[in-house]
């Protein structure tokens, strides 16, 4: 009884302008976008701003600012008749960035950003379909890394990241962790091309686990012990954590030019040693129990065919 029939033929459409003008090492690019979403009834202006500074011949400065909209997703809209009056959420945010070259080869980089996010789409409960647009949050963070082009043979990255993200959907439970929220990310990758023919790479990855919610376990929820059941009842949202993440790949390619075409055939590893890492939970109510999918070892062969 929570099927739901959404029919109707809309147009979204959207145009954006920007300029850039120069002041001596400084570009400024001040810019405007504009939406029209007959989904949702809304023209939206969201004006933009960014400006790079060229401190010297190895370093550069950046900054960015605007607002972004992101459209209500269909699945939302369609869930109940009374949601077709979802709004757009609205991002406000703006960031800093540097570069600097210690060699022609080598770069370090790093970037602060802060977003203030408004109109988020709120989920009812799970079984009326409805939603609202009365949720809001923040998210900050700082990214950076090292990077080595390809030279003698060798390139290589090492990036770093950390964040806070929260939501509130301002229902009286207060803010919680955001459903994606990491706080700490670590990438490493390199790769080894002895010659034009040859490729090998690796990338290891290392995340902090993604924020799930605490529960209770009810058991036979029916009172019939012919017709077993349990139910999950959630006591807080977002307040746990699953494990870690971190996976090792590996990756080997072999190119050859055939006239204007390179065939490339390589073998791709994912989770070299086997990492279980739980990235959802779901609930059985036949035993009670929460189970998850992972991904052992999964290798795959491929031909790919460049132009």
């Amino acid at each position: 009884r929570i099927n739901s029939t959404f029919d109707a033929k809309k147009s979204r459409f959207a145009a954006y302008a920007d300029h850039t003008f120069y002041l001596g090492n400084v570009s400024v690019s001040p810019g405007v976008r504009f939406d029209r979403d007959e989904v949702s009834d809304q023209s939206l202006f969201s004006p933009r701003f960014a400006a790079d500074w060229q401190v010297g011949s190895a370093t550069r400065l950046s900054a960015t600012a605007g607002v972004f909209y992101q459209t209500p997703r269909i699945l939302d809209v369609a869930a109940d008749p009374a949601n077709n009056r979802l709004k757009n959420e609205r991002s406000n945010q703006a960031s800093l960035g540097i570069e600097h070259y210690i060699t022609p080869d080598l770069k370090v980089a790093g970037e602060v950003y802060y977003q203030d996010l408004e109109d988020l789409v709120v989920a009812g409960d799970a079984t009326s379909g409805l939603a609202s647009n009365t949720g809001d949050g923040h998210s900050a963070g700082v990214d950076l890394s090292v990077q080595k082009r390809l030279s003698n043979e060798w390139s290589g990255s090492i990036a770093y990241s950390y964040s806070r993200a929260n939501r509130d959907n301002n229902e009286g439970e207060g803010a919680y962790d955001a459903d994606f929220h990491r706080p700490h990310v670590v990438t490493i990758a390199t790769s080894w091309e002895p010659n034009d023919r040859w490729a090998f790479a690796a990338k290891w990855k290392y995340g902090s686990g993604r924020p799930t919610d605490s529960f209770i376990i009810n058991a036979d929820v029916f009172n019939d012990p012919n017709f077993l059941r349990f139910s999950k009842e959630i006591t807080g949202t977002n307040t746990e954590r699953l494990p870690d993440f971190h996976a090792l790949n590996l990756r080997v390619d072999y190119r050859r030019r055939i006239g204007g075409v390179s065939v490339v055939t390589f073998l791709d590893v994912i989770n070299v040693y086997g990492r279980t890492n739980i990235d959802s939970l779901e609930f059985d109510e036949r035993r009670g129990v929460n189970v998850f999918g992972d991904l052992s070892v999964f290798p795959q062969i491929g031909l790919k065919i460049e132009f």
